[in-house]
């Protein structure tokens, strides 16, 4: 599976981002790469960034491991089942197609210092990082990762984007199809949330558009990079200095009974680099659609997760079961605030945590959707009076594939 967002790109706007239309959309890959899956440890730790030989390691947090079995599917550890994907359409291009390219790969190699967590390896129970030592460190990242290719006119067909036009690889790729005028950005999720693959786009076209304008390169002292290093989400919220974050009261997780399943496709099938569905709205039908949702009293989180569920049980009649369990991934950033931004607030590094939910499905699609709601209020409300440390004491409670989701 794989988190996919969509963006236009103006040139002449720059940094501006802005989405032309709305687009559900819904991944699946199944890619093969070296890795193996990880037993989940309990309880806050602290998992700093340590140096030997020059080179930085840090262990995964108790969430990066829940996370990282997330990644890999157990059955088959060899393959990689968990990547962040973002398509970015270019509107309009300055007339000298060589002098953007240009811009772009200046860019993308400041990115290169800005989120050095990007390059690091993820390996079985911890990142590894090497600091650049010179303009070659530089020159090998810009070939292996910044990819010019020719776009396949037969991976993208109405509502369905062929992944295989934008493979997986152990490091991040950033794909340009200059004939058709996209970006394309795949990494590891392990490497990244849905919000900071939007602050670092935001940064990479921030320098695009002081390049194009100003034409000066920021060259910064080699090595310096690592003060930018992504620190752990545990240490960076301050979970992990918490001496007893379980004396926090809260429900415990419950059963309510079988779980409904989703229709999927049978994992025995051989792993492919996977594929995105997408429903595309207009303008006109996004303002209905959020006009709909909002005068339901539902608003457009409870709407479209109810609608999930409804459609998923249309197309799968056999299943008796009337329960809906899932994860609600709550967002912590704000709760990173040290120093230097780029390695808490905006660091390249997951700030997310998950919240078990189960609720029934009804016949009639609003009552559903209310109880979907409920739960986001709850959630909301938990965050609010005990913060993100005791929701990820309830959240790792459980091994993440057996996790039982409680109801409210």
């Amino acid at each position: 599976m794989s988190d996919s967002l969509r963006f236009r790109l103006h040139w002449n706007r720059l940094p501006a981002v802005r989405t032309i239309r709305t687009r559900l959309t819904f991944a699946s890959t199944s890619t093969k790469l070296a890795g193996t899956t990880n037993s989940m440890e309990h309880g806050p730790k602290s998992s700093k960034w340590e140096v030997e030989n020059g080179q930085y390691t840090r262990p995964f947090d108790p969430f990066e491991e829940t996370f990282s079995s997330l990644c890999h599917d157990r059955a088959r550890p060899e393959f990689r089942s968990l990547d962040a994907v973002a398509s970015i359409g270019i509107e309009t291009l300055p007339n000298d197609a060589n002098a953007f390219l240009e811009t772009l790969k200046k860019a993308w190699a400041r990115i290169r210092y800005l989120h050095p967590f990007l390059a690091s390896e993820v390996g079985p129970k911890a990142f590894r990082y090497t600091p650049l030592q010179g303009q070659s460190d530089i020159d090998e990242w810009l070939q292996k990762t910044l990819i010019i290719k020719d776009w396949d006119s037969e991976s993208e067909v109405q509502g369905c984007q062929d992944l295989a036009v934008a493979p997986a690889t152990q490091a991040p790729r950033l794909y340009y199809f200059p004939g058709k005028r996209r970006l394309i950005i795949r990494m590891n999720h392990m490497h990244i949330d849905g919000h900071g693959l939007v602050s670092m786009l935001q940064d990479l076209f921030a320098e695009m558009h002081r390049l194009h304008y100003d034409g000066e390169t920021v060259n910064e002292p080699w090595g310096e990079e690592v003060q930018n290093l992504a620190s752990s989400a545990f240490d960076a919220a301050g979970i992990a200095a918490l001496k007893d974050p379980c004396s926090l009261k809260l429900p415990q997780p419950r059963a309510d009974g079988e779980a409904f399943e989703f229709p999927s496709i049978n994992t025995t099938f051989p792993p492919a680099s996977g594929k995105t569905q997408s429903l595309d709205f207009t303008e006109s039908q996004t303002s209905e659609f959020l006009c709909h949702a909002k005068g339901s009293g539902l608003g457009i989180t409870a709407f479209v997760h109810a609608a999930l569920i409804h459609a998923g049980k249309a197309v799968c009649p056999s299943s008796r079961s009337t329960v809906h369990s899932n994860f609600i991934i709550f967002n912590f950033r704000e709760k990173c605030t040290a120093s230097p931004v780029n390695a808490h607030l905006k660091a390249t590094a997951l700030r997310i945590g998950f919240w078990p939910i189960q609720v029934h499905i009804d016949d009639e699609f609003r009552r559903t959707a209310f109880r979907v709601k409920h739960e986001y209020e709850s959630l909301a409300s938990r965050f609010s009076e005990a913060g993100s440390e005791a929701l990820f004491t309830v959240g790792l409670t459980k091994d993440p594939t057996k996790v039982v989701p409680f109801s409210s």
